[in-house]
């Protein structure tokens, strides 16, 4: 494979890594560590959410949806690791 086509597909791939790390709904940006409480207060509470204790680990999963997409957030012990907006196509 030459090094053009390579550089092309590392490229393709670091755009695609940053556009999923950019989440954002409702013009609010979620941020990893933040806390449940916070991210509630600026969204609402969440239309689902689902727990699971271990031990000392709460896991906790929280889905906000409106006309615009739904956006996830998966929470250990009440701050947020990781998040995804996934857009509701027209």
């Amino acid at each position: 494979m030459s090094t053009q086509i390579k550089l092309f597909f590392i490229a393709l791939f670091l755009g695609a890594l940053i556009t999923a790390c950019d989440t954002k709904t409702n013009d609010t940006e979620i941020e990893i560590g933040m806390s449940e409480q916070d991210i509630i207060e600026m969204l609402g509470e969440p239309n689902l959410t689902q727990s699971r204790t271990i031990d000392d680990l709460v896991s906790t999963h929280a889905e906000w949806t409106d006309e615009e997409g739904t956006l996830s957030v998966q929470f250990i012990n009440g701050k947020a690791q990781y998040n995804q907006f996934i857009a509701i196509s027209n």
